[in-house]
């Protein structure tokens, strides 16, 4: 996934990047998971593409807001932990967060996996009841259906791919 704001911060090969102390403890906060309120550090830090907010829990007061750190973002905290800038020998909690922001991903991509084959199983359902009724139609000399069925997203796929597909 691509960080925009990042990259529209980062213009050539060669690039500064300047973190006031402030933006440093909040960079860090957030990156190792702690609580941060919204505050200049944090929109300084998300116009440069290291947070993006998230939705906050339905107990957050109004005026606080979560943010989470993207990719570079946690490149950027582990960068800061390495030349001693924040209290943490190493940051073990941004690889925590990195893994399992993974992993996420991951579960990600097998629910949609699974949702394909699910579209392409009902999509194949349709069009089989649709020739059935066409087929009773036929042998009664009543109206055919005309079928509007959905797209089936794995047409060249089998029965048993579709099912390995659910399974994994």
């Amino acid at each position: 996934m691509s960080n925009f704001r990042f990259q529209d911060y980062v213009t050539s090969g060669v690039f500064t990047l300047s973190l006031a102390r402030s933006q440093v403890m909040a960079m860090h906060r957030i990156a190792s998971g702690a609580d941060h309120y919204a505050c200049a550090a944090t929109a300084a830090l998300e116009r440069k593409g290291l947070i993006v907010p998230v939705a906050a829990p339905d107990d957050y007061a109004p005026d606080r807001q979560e943010y989470r750190a993207t990719g570079a973002g946690l490149m950027v905290a582990a960068l800061l932990t390495e030349a001693g800038l924040t209290q943490d020998q190493r940051d073990a909690t941004a690889a925590e967060v990195t893994r399992l922001q993974q992993e996420i991903e991951d579960r990600r991509a097998e629910a949609h996996t699974a949702r394909t084959a699910a579209r392409s199983a009902l999509a194949r359902l349709d069009r089989l009841e649709t020739d059935l009724a066409n087929e009773r139609a036929k042998q009664r000399r009543g109206k055919l259906i005309v079928p509007i069925l959905r797209r089936d997203p794995l047409p060249n796929a089998s029965r048993a791919e579709l099912d390995a597909m659910v399974r994994e």
